[in-house]
């Protein structure tokens, strides 16, 4: 086929480049809202950057759709240098400002900009890459592969301070800063491990004095000085997540919210964009994902089989010996590698995990045992945790009450739980716990703050809904949560609360609307009132203040379509139009 110079100037914003198109697929672009930026070809593979045009509603930042082709080495090499710009910079001063904002949350926090930020940053980043390095004979040779691809894409545009190395720690490095910040608590189950590491960072803080009044050492554990509830105030990053389906929405069909909350570090929201994947590798299926170039771990996709995934943090004790995948990579298998949600329950049961996380899958049909969806409370699948025996022992038997009521039921399959739509509380835990309820003084909007041990209600009865945020439901996995440590970090910083609020707000207005839920709405970039899309929108500073006024997404909110295998996403500005794609479409057209 004719190659043709595109008929529009391509502006050299943020790196992307001019380039010529195919005139056959430059048509499929533009008949879709699309045009046509670059295309890429390595090793015979082509892959294609285009942006949305035609919005009706104004659009702060651009907004761009990959289509990468091919083996995972292509894809790699084609996401990167389609956006070199966008790939380095997440490379680099993405994954720098994410990790100094994890340590800072927990009071370690050298001046900005100053040489012991330098020397903390360069810690964590050798710490973690440390980790990441360990888990390479365990993954996969197609992501190691799309690892090489995204660092020779990358270099090959000209930036070669940045490698291989980079795009490991970036896909495995967030599990492994949050290994890290375990270690340091003693929270791992491999005390000379946590020795090790306490060291470490014992010879980092010596020789930086900007440290020294953040942190004690008494033997082989570090007191954080900076954990007092008058000095730390959380985050509000973490996420929120439904699956509805059946007689919850207006057409049947299944719908997969994610609010994907993160810390953009005001760099992710420059360069996410709707991302299609065509594999040709064996067994290997076609996704759509929100995501940026480099990431080759996955927060948020649908595949061509109509099963979506998504991963939320749930801080607790049960951590492994090691990294092994993080939860970007598992995601990523997920979308790959499952045909229903049997399947996926079976690539998270399988994947090794050395971290704790919360991961929400969905499927276009409902299935006998899960239903629609299933939240699925993942602890590390070595050594073999059972909830309670996560705790110290003087933990267990301060709480051999509430441990006595557990009884066999609700046992961890290789690490994981799983809360299906069909899942119900047990009766024996509705309304325990010992705890004192006062008004929070870090959030005063919440209405309730509960200190002490308690469980949190499931609000979701119906078997056509599940929902999650960032706290853990079923009891045996909440007991992990009562580690001291955890709970410290998690329970008086109101941590815990706010992902209490979120999910019961979330479900109240889902409850509200349940039997008449549409998937977006007549507008195909403003999500109708009552939509899945406007209910997982329910954080908007449009309609809220939990940001209190912020005009950037912190991440971005999703809404999919299992039945009809689309996604559409808000990402950039708060009063960004959406946009998404039509997976199956995509597939037709590109797919021999």
């Amino acid at each position: 086929m004719k190659k043709f110079v595109a008929f529009f100037a391509i502006m050299l914003t943020a790196g992307v480049a001019q380039a010529t198109i195919d005139l056959t697929n430059s048509a499929f672009f533009i008949s879709h809202g699309l045009t046509p930026d670059r295309d890429v070809t390595i090793n015979g593979d082509t892959g294609f950057l285009a942006h949305y045009t035609g919005l009706n509603h104004p659009a702060a930042l651009k907004k761009y759709c990959f289509v990468l082709r091919g083996s995972p080495y292509s894809q790699g090499y084609q996401a990167a240098a389609l956006w070199p710009a966008a790939t380095h910079e997440m490379l680099t001063l993405f994954m720098r400002r994410v990790a100094l904002s994890e340590f800072e949350s927990i009071g370690i926090s050298p001046p900005p900009g100053s040489p012991a930020e330098d020397r903390l940053w360069q810690w964590i980043y050798s710490t973690a890459l440390g980790y990441a390095k360990q888990t390479e004979p365990i993954l996969p040779a197609s992501l190691t592969d799309e690892f090489r691809g995204v660092a020779d894409g990358v270099r090959a545009a000209g930036y070669t301070d940045v490698g291989y190395d980079d795009v490991l720690m970036l896909n495995q490095g967030l599990d492994g800063i949050f290994f890290i910040l375990a270690e340091l608590l003693g929270r791992v189950p491999d005390q000379k491990a946590n020795a090790k590491a306490v060291a470490s960072f014992k010879a980092l803080v010596q020789k930086t004095p900007e440290l020294k009044s953040a942190v004690e050492f008494r033997g082989d554990r570090v007191f954080i000085r900076g954990i007092q509830p008058d000095t730390i105030k959380p985050p509000r990053f973490g996420c929120n997540e439904f699956v509805i389906g059946g007689a919850a929405t207006a057409t049947g069909e299944t719908f997969h919210g994610r609010d994907f909350m993160f810390n953009t570090a005001d760099v992710y929201q420059k360069y996410v964009s709707v991302m299609i994947h065509l594999p040709t590798a064996t067994g290997a299926r076609a996704f759509a994902s929100i995501a940026p170039p480099s990431f080759v771990g996955q927060t948020t996709g649908i595949n061509i089989d109509g099963v979506s995934v998504g991963q939320d943090i749930c801080q607790g004790a049960a951590y492994g010996t090691n990294v092994a995948f993080g939860c970007l990579l598992i995601a990523r298998r997920v979308l790959e590698y499952s045909a229903n949600v049997r399947d996926a329950v079976t690539v998270v049961r399988s994947s090794p995990r050395g971290v704790p996380w919360k991961f929400i899958v969905a499927g276009s049909v409902a299935d006998p045992e899960y239903g629609c969806g299933a939240v699925l409370d993942a602890f590390a699948n070595s050594p073999g945790y059972n909830g309670p025996n996560c705790l110290p022992a003087w933990q267990q038997n301060n709480l051999r009450r509430e441990i006595a009521l557990l009884g066999n039921g609700d046992m961890p399959v290789n690490g994981i739980m799983v809360r299906s739509a069909k899942w119900i509380m047990p009766q024996q835990f509705v309304g325990i716990g010992r705890t004192l309820q006062i008004p929070n003084p870090f959030f005063p909007d919440l209405p309730r703050w509960n200190i002490g041990i308690y469980f949190p209600d499931q609000i979701e009865t119906d078997d056509n809904i599940v929902a999650a945020a960032n706290h853990f439901i079923i009891p045996r996995a909440r007991f992990s949560q009562f580690d001291p440590v955890v709970w410290a970090l998690y329970g008086p910083t109101g941590a815990l609360a706010d992902s209490v609020w979120r999910y019961e707000t979330m479900l109240y207005s889902i409850l509200g609307h349940r039997g008449a839920i549409q998937y977006f709405g007549a507008d195909p970039e403003i999500p109708a009132e009552g939509s899945a899309g406007w209910l997982i929108d329910f954080l908007n500073t449009s309609r809220c203040d939990y940001y209190h006024g912020g005009v950037v997404v912190e991440g971005h909110h999703a809404i999919m379509n299992n039945s009809t295998r689309t996604i559409k996403a808000l990402f950039g500005h708060m009063s960004d139009p959406w946009v998404g794609a039509d997976l199956a479409v995509f597939v037709k057209f590109f797919t021999p």
